[in-house]
């Protein structure tokens, strides 16, 4: 069991009685397909369909909802956009600095009941998502070393009045400050995190990256966060018209700098791992490969650690000096 030491995103909450209508016709996602207590990748774009944000979006009840945004430029910049289009609408969007999100990465599907979670706090994580229309495409991830059936990612959002405090509240349910305590999370550890999205094809869009690809090219046709039978939405059309054609030709691609032991035993497969950064460096322009996220793992993670946090999950980035998720052409590989 991993948790991470920091706030994993950024909240912004939508309210009001058009808040439904508002997202439907902005968002790459079905938003009537979701209930209450339900999630789903989503992804604003520009007119010329363009991604501006990658998100998690959450029904909490009837037309309250929660967006989830990787960091707080990221949360600023999707606030900034969503703003211009909703003078018609009676919804009110405002970040929401009461609410903290926790990473977690475990072995078991239920943290809830493994952990005896707060039953207020919301769970979103990669075994309860709701899908949108999921399209096989040439999203190569680094996942066969972070198997999706053994290693489960899920975010917590916690209210702030449930953070800390003695080990258990009143009725026995563990909270944040013990857990942190428990699982002794550190700065370094907080790499976990991020690798185990770039490993797992999740991109993170910057503000040098924003409005510059498709959502085809990011791979959000396979990660199940747009639905082509929705109807419109803001660049709704480009996003079609891709799909439809068959002319998307980049998608995102995990890469990796790893021990040598590990690139000769691995499954991946060794057009995607090197042994050094100037040869991964070389691959990349030579495929004139667009850097979404690149990061260097501290040597920390490769140590044995004596925390209480899961060695399993620890280990499994051990072999990881750098992780990088790359757009291109997977074809030319």
């Amino acid at each position: 069991m991993y948790l991470s030491s920091v706030n994993t995103s950024t909240v912004i909450r939508l309210t009001g009685v058009d808040s439904s209508k508002f997202l439907q016709g902005q968002l790459t996602c079905d938003v009537a397909r979701l209930e209450t207590g339900q999630w789903t990748w989503a992804a604003a774009c520009s007119p010329k369909g363009r991604v501006i944000d990658v998100f998690k979006l959450y029904k909490q009840q009837t037309e309250d909802f929660l967006l989830l945004c990787w960091s707080e430029d990221a949360g600023q910049r999707l606030l900034t956009h969503l703003a211009k289009y909703k003078v018609f609408f009676k919804c009110e969007l405002r970040i929401e600095p009461e609410l903290e999100c926790v990473g977690t990465l475990s072995r078991h599907a239920d943290i809830r009941a493994e952990l005896n979670l707060y039953p207020g706090w919301a769970i979103l994580g990669s075994h309860n998502q709701v899908l949108q229309d999921v399209k096989q495409a040439n999203r190569r991830r680094l996942s066969q070393s972070l198997p999706e059936d053994q290693l489960y990612w899920s975010e917590l959002v916690v209210s702030s009045g449930t953070v800390d405090g003695a080990n258990k509240d009143n009725r026995g349910h563990a909270t944040l400050g013990a857990l942190r305590s428990r699982f002794a999370s550190t700065k370094d550890d907080d790499y976990l995190w991020q690798a185990a999205m770039l490993a797992l094809g999740i991109p993170r869009l910057d503000a040098d990256n924003s409005e510059s690809f498709t959502a085809h090219a990011l791979g959000l046709h396979s990660l199940g966060a747009i639905s082509f039978s929705k109807g419109c939405f803001t660049g709704q059309e480009i996003v079609a018209r891709t799909h439809y054609l068959g002319s998307a030709k980049k998608y995102p691609v995990g890469l990796a700098v790893v021990e040598e032991t590990f690139r000769s035993h691995s499954e991946t497969g060794n057009d995607r791992l090197f042994l050094d950064g100037s040869e991964l460096d070389t691959f990349l322009t030579e495929h004139n490969a667009k850097v979404l996220e690149c990061i260097d793992m501290p040597q920390v993670i490769a140590d044995s650690s004596t925390k209480q946090s899961d060695p399993s999950v620890r280990s499994l980035f051990s072999p990881f000096k750098r992780i990088c998720l790359a757009v291109l052409d997977p074809e030319k590989i």
